[in-house]
C-alpha cells in the first residue's frame, strides 16, 4: 500500500495481556507499536457472546482464563 508495509510480529493475543503488538515497514525504516484493548472484557465476551467451542478455546489460548 503505497509502499508501506504491516508486518504481525508476533501472535496476537495469545497471551494474559491486553496489548496487540505491531509493526510498520517503510523502505527500510521499521516502527514498533502496541494497541491495548481491555483485557478482562475481551475475555468475559466468550462468556457473553456464547462463543462457540469457547472452553477449548480459553483453555488452549488463555489457559489461565479456562472454566
Amino acid at each position: 500500500m503505497n509502499g508501506t508495509y504491516y508486518i504481525n510480529p508476533g501472535a496476537l493475543g495469545c497471551h494474559n495481556k491486553g496489548e496487540a503488538p505491531f509493526c510498520i515497514l517503510t523502505g527500510r525504516d521499521v516502527k514498533f507499536y502496541t494497541a491495548t484493548y481491555p483485557y478482562e472484557a475481551f475475555i468475559e465476551s466468550y462468556n457473553r457472546l456464547n462463543v462457540p467451542s469457547k472452553e477449548e478455546l480459553l483453555s488452549i489460548f488463555f489457559s489461565s482464563h479456562a472454566e
